[in-house]
């Protein structure tokens, strides 16, 4: 038998906040019933900080027989959103305690917006308002003044000749709420009973869950993934541990999010753990010590608190651990459980996991899944438009993601931003923020990538800019070594080094090579573009039409050559066309755009080629 979801107390300091600030942090602990599911929220003002710490010894005998465990603001690591995470607590809970006082009455986020929307939760039959007074405050007045309030006869706690009696007796109507609730659960729509999550219901979220982002509720195609997903992480086999990989932007993170939320009922603790940097790794590894109330919480030597972290997940089931957007395998060998009594999951560009994790591929959406995401997105009904936009975007989820939120908040329409697309690029991308649930926008994330890499490494990437984007021949690169600049001549001419340039881009899934050959992703191409100046892409477009010259065989209009002048043309047209653009390398782009010409002129296809040597011409 399951062991049933546990309660939830969570704490929350109001004030007065700075504006656009929103709330300082959070607290709560857990009360772990073992049958039912009743889950509470407890919202409380900052002022009365040192009340609640008394409060939550007087509850101590509940840690002590393993029904309460507790979870810390500190946590949390930076960049949750923490909004979100007390919405989710708020509309989840059963059981919702109130912290009354005159702080608390004057406060505008506890009394116009939880206490309100407590009440409305009340009213529908969803949950259970009780409220604690304590201190003197003209609270009767209030919409929840009709309630019965702790602690007996609603005498404030401050006002007791002994708080201690006076948090026991809070502490006992605690214990006597959960064990109604036990008794007789709520019968609102989204009280008792077991709710599979999906997007149109709130999920039902563990009572230990430190997911820093909300659902996309925009979440759409991959359904085949997240049950691909799941049938990996309860196959049955001894590692239940799969790895999420693919390029940035093309939907990883969301991928494993929406995994979370969707079985989020499945499990009784849901840890997430940013592992992109060492040092947050370690720190918020660590800090799940604070999240599971071990006694090694408080240890000053991380390694301390991580041992316990991994001692607890070799001894509990029914957990999920997401590490997200691990570098490599290497990462993660300190923080691994052996057990695996519960199922991990990881996001990386890095491609090769096979050996330590069930691999899980995830490619840019089918053209249909991208035409009902910006559909699902913006509201706009335009298929056709939906089609084009999708593939100038290469049907990646983020840039898809990114259009359809540009779309809505101007009112535009996709043919609107695909022109903008086309022609300013540079400055739609100045305009443009990342999209809730996401970290960066699909520029930042492919910039921060191509930082990290070598010089000899990035050059390569730069040469793939200025070629058309699909399946460039390894050979065009290594043949034509000699026109190359700089680190790339070598590396090219040499096949180790060669092999080595492009493993490191595949490591950070640039690419994604298959055989002989690798696509180039369109954005990536574009970001490629716009990182270099001036100079540097003069440079890289007279390398790019100066080596597909070379290659183009001369007799072009000869039956033998026209598997390979087939072959090199799109290459061939997508550098002379740079080459044009910018006024570079003037000989290279005639010749390659005679033999072009002379090629689709034997191939029967005159018009295409008098255009094309009217260009070599001039």
């Amino acid at each position: 038998m399951r062991i049933g979801v546990p309660p939830t107390y969570t704490f929350q300091h109001c004030d007065t906040f700075p504006e656009g600030l929103g709330f300082l942090h959070t607290e709560s602990f857990h009360v772990y019933c073992k049958q039912h599911n009743n889950r509470s929220f407890y919202s409380y003002s900052h002022q009365d900080e040192e009340l609640r710490i008394q409060l939550e010894k007087h509850l101590s005998i509940l840690k002590r027989q393993r029904l309460i465990s507790g979870w810390h603001d500190r946590s949390i690591g930076a960049g949750t959103e923490w909004a979100g995470q007390i919405d989710d607590h708020l509309n989840d809970a059963q059981l919702i305690l109130l912290l009354v006082s005159s702080d608390f009455l004057g406060s505008d986020y506890c009394y116009d917006v939880e206490m309100t929307r407590a009440m409305e939760r009340h009213g529908s039959g969803e949950a259970l308002v009780i409220p604690i007074i304590l201190r003197a405050a003209d609270w009767n007045a209030a919409p929840f003044g009709k309630l019965q309030a702790l602690p007996k006869d609603a005498k404030p706690v401050t006002s007791w000749d002994n708080q201690d009696e006076a948090f026991t007796d809070v502490a006992r109507g605690i214990r006597e709420a959960v064990e109604e609730l036990t008794r007789n659960p709520l019968v609102g729509p989204s009280a008792g009973g077991t709710m599979e999550a999906d997007q149109s219901q709130e999920p039902k979220l563990p009572p230990i869950w430190n997911v820093p982002h909300r659902r996309n509720l925009n979440f759409t195609g991959q359904r085949d993934l997240l049950d691909s997903l799941r049938a990996e992480l309860t196959s049955g086999q001894a590692t239940a541990l799969t790895a999420i990989s693919g390029m940035g932007g093309v939907g990883k993170t969301q991928l494993a999010l929406e995994y979370a939320y969707h079985y989020a009922s499945q499990y009784e603790a849901v840890f997430w753990v940013p592992s992109e940097e060492p040092a947050t790794l370690a720190a918020v590894f660590a800090g799940l010590a604070q999240l599971l109330d071990l006694l090694e919480r408080d240890e000053p030597e991380q390694a301390v608190a991580i041992e316990a972290v991994l001692r607890w997940l070799n001894t509990y089931p029914d957990w999920l651990l997401v590490f997200d957007n691990v570098p490599g395998p290497d990462s993660l060998k300190e923080y691994l459980p052996q057990g695996l009594s519960g199922h991990v999951l990881i996001t990386s560009r890095y491609p090769s996991w096979r050996g330590v994790a069930n691999p899980l591929p995830v490619q840019q959406f089918q053209r249909d899944e991208s035409i009902d995401f910006l559909i699902k997105r913006t509201g706009v009904t335009d298929r056709d438009a939906a089609n084009d936009l999708a593939e100038a975007l290469g049907d990646l989820p983020l840039a898809l993601e990114q259009a359809g939120a540009y779309v809505e908040q101007t009112g535009g329409s996709f043919s609107q931003y695909l022109e903008l697309f086309q022609t300013r690029y540079k400055e739609l991308l100045d305009l443009e923020s990342p999209p809730p649930g996401y970290e960066h926008t699909i520029a930042m994330t492919w910039s921060i990538s191509i930082q990290q890499l070598p010089e000899a490494v990035a050059d390569l990437l730069n040469l793939c800019a200025f070629l058309s984007p699909d399946d460039i021949p390894r050979n065009l690169i290594a043949d034509g070594a000699e026109d190359l600049p700089g680190p790339l001549a070598s590396t090219a001419a040499d096949p180790i080094a060669m092999d080595g340039a492009v493993a490191a881009l595949c490591g950070y899934s640039l690419l994604e090579v298959g055989g002989d050959s690798w696509p180039v992703h369109r954005i990536l191409q574009a970001v490629v573009w716009e990182r270099l100046d001036d100079g540097g892409r003069k440079i890289w477009t007279e390398a790019a039409v100066t080596m597909v010259n070379d290659a183009f065989p001369y007799d072009s209009d000869v039956v033998e050559n026209w598997p390979i002048c087939s072959r090199l043309l799109p290459y061939a047209l997508a550098a002379a066309g740079h080459a044009e653009d910018l006024g570079v390398a003037a000989g290279a782009t005639a010749g390659t755009l005679n033999q072009v010409g002379l090629y689709l002129e034997s191939r029967a296809q005159l018009p295409q080629a008098r255009s094309v040597l009217e260009k070599s011409l001039a």
